[in-house]
């Protein structure tokens, strides 16, 4: 039983940061996830989950074993979420009943994301503050015990160290610990404080150049800026406003870097921070799906490019002219997958292109965009000496389904060769 998630394994991190990051984009796209589990395996609804799979059936036997009947996973998970959860498994049920249940362990392992049973955030709330109190009764009986030790002369002042209150006061929370302070924080006086230190705690990250710890505060504010983490619209502004201001043009780049990055887990949502960068972020994404060597790089770089939507347009149309026919096809590309009429004209001059190539891929894009404009352009690429671009022409009025060609497209279908001389 302890083996089935080994501790310390190599490939353990990495699949837990896919698997995280494939739970986090179903969440995102659908809402949170609920599964019923018994002996026999996992259920969505009333829909077995993987009935096939003996390894699913076996770990619904160990989560069933530890009296869990029910998993809701909520938009409020983190990677360390289902650490915690994991190890909770590795726990023999007498061990787990020892330390309080499942929903303790989960507590005590400040898990925010992840519901067992019927229990709501509000249940796991309460719990966590019984740990806490707790925790701290055993904190001032030791306190005391030291007091007690110390008059009756069995402590030197060497041994002798600070209250945890006078602790608390001199010591300067970290990074982490503002984070998880601010997780929550709905107070909007609180969270304007609190913001302001992890912007400074930013400042000096970013100044050093340690941009992935500076990531995490993105990765939190940006949860604050969705309307589903329920925190008041004021507090979204700031979070909002926190986000940008650590987008300098370094950050930037480390964090288009990771989006290119085949195997990033937290690629959906670097792409929705990218999206408080503006125009400095669009610039140095349409640079790096120019410039990306490889094919899976230039499409995690084309579908963030994408996400902007059709306010980047004239950046897009900026980089057409004098530009090589591989650049002109891209920006071609992206203007259709704007879904902007505005385009049409940058479009009918890149038709005028000498390659192929661009003219195919303006008469794709222009399917995207359906207009008395754009079914003009396709009706006179039919005529057009080269195959390529004929072919797409006659494609791209089929997906359009306009009347206007058939006349055209009778005569082509009638010609014996159909892209030769008339």
């Amino acid at each position: 039983m302890h083996n089935f998630y080994p501790g310390g394994h190599p490939n353990l991190d990495s699949a837990l940061e896919r698997s995280y990051a494939l739970v986090k984009k179903a969440i995102d796209e659908a809402g949170e996830i609920k599964w019923r589990i018994d002996q026999k395996g996992f259920y969505s609804d009333k829909n077995p989950l993987a009935p096939s799979n003996p390894d699913a059936a076996t770990l619904a036997k160990k989560v069933f074993f530890r009296r869990i009947n029910a998993i809701t996973f909520t938009s409020r998970i983190t990677v360390k979420d289902m650490k915690v959860f994991l190890s909770m498994l590795r726990l023999e049920p007498e061990e787990l009943a020892q330390k309080g249940g499942a929903d303790h362990v989960l507590a005590a392992g400040d898990v925010t994301g992840i519901l067992l049973n019927s229990q709501s955030y509000e249940d796991l709330l309460k719990i966590k503050k019984e740990l806490e109190e707790k925790k701290r009764k055993e904190e001032l009986v030791k306190e005391e015990k030291k007091k007690i030790e110390a008059e009756e002369g069995t402590s030197t002042k060497e041994e002798e160290s600070k209250p945890p209150e006078e602790e608390e006061k001199t010591r300067e929370e970290s990074l982490a610990e503002l984070l998880e302070r601010i997780k929550d924080e709905k107070d909007a006086i609180r969270y304007r404080d609190l913001a302001a230190r992890i912007k400074d705690k930013c400042a000096l990250l970013l100044a050093a150049k340690k941009h992935r710890e500076c990531a995490l505060a993105l990765f939190v504010f940006l949860d604050h800026t969705n309307e589903a983490w329920g925190m008041p619209e004021g507090i979204r502004s700031m979070a909002a406003e926190r986000i940008t201001e650590c987008l300098d043009e370094e950050m930037l780049r480390h964090l288009i870097a990771r989006v290119g990055n085949k195997d990033e887990p937290m690629r959906h949502d670097i792409q929705r921070i990218l999206l408080h960068g503006g125009s400095p972020a669009i610039e140095r994404l349409l640079d790096a799906v120019i410039a990306a060597p490889e094919a899976v790089s230039r499409r995690n770089y084309y579908n963030t490019i994408i996400l902007f939507g059709p306010r980047i347009r004239t950046n897009v149309e900026a980089r057409i002219p004098n530009a090589e026919w591989f650049v002109v096809r891209q920006m071609v590309s992206v203007l259709g997958d704007l879904g902007d009429e505005g385009a049409l004209d940058a479009l009918e001059s890149a038709y005028k292109h000498e390659d192929a190539r661009v003219k195919k891929e303006v008469l794709k894009s222009l399917v995207k965009l359906p207009s008395p404009r754009s079914t003009a352009v396709l009706i006179a690429a039919i005529e057009e000496q080269e195959e390529s671009p004929v072919r797409q022409a006659v494609i791209s009025h089929g997906l359009l389904k306009d009347t206007q060609a058939i006349d055209r497209l009778g005569k082509i279908a009638l010609k014996r060769d159909p892209f030769a001389e008339p």
